[in-house]
């Protein structure tokens, strides 16, 4: 039985290119084996990762300080309100 994958939102484009494109540079050779499971997942089709802008990210509302407006938007769409 074929399962939709997961999908997961996420709002560095960084992150992104390194599970999606697996981009090696530098810097991410240095990444612990423990944080590819992430790019392994999303091959598997297991998870899909996508991106989505800064105003849309309702984790937001976990872990910045938010206008009212902005708060009262985030608390709906998690069925908080």
């Amino acid at each position: 039985m074929k399962h939709e994958p997961l999908p997961i939102l996420c709002n560095n484009e960084g992150a992104l290119a390194h599970i999606i494109n697996g981009s090696i540079k530098a810097r991410t050779k240095h990444i612990d084996v423990c944080c590819h499971n992430s790019r392994d997942l999303h091959e598997r089709g297991i998870v899909k990762y996508s991106w989505v802008s800064i105003q849309q990210n309702v984790a937001n509302i976990f872990t910045k300080a938010l206008p009212r407006e902005k708060h009262e938007m985030f608390t709906k769409a998690l069925s908080l309100w």
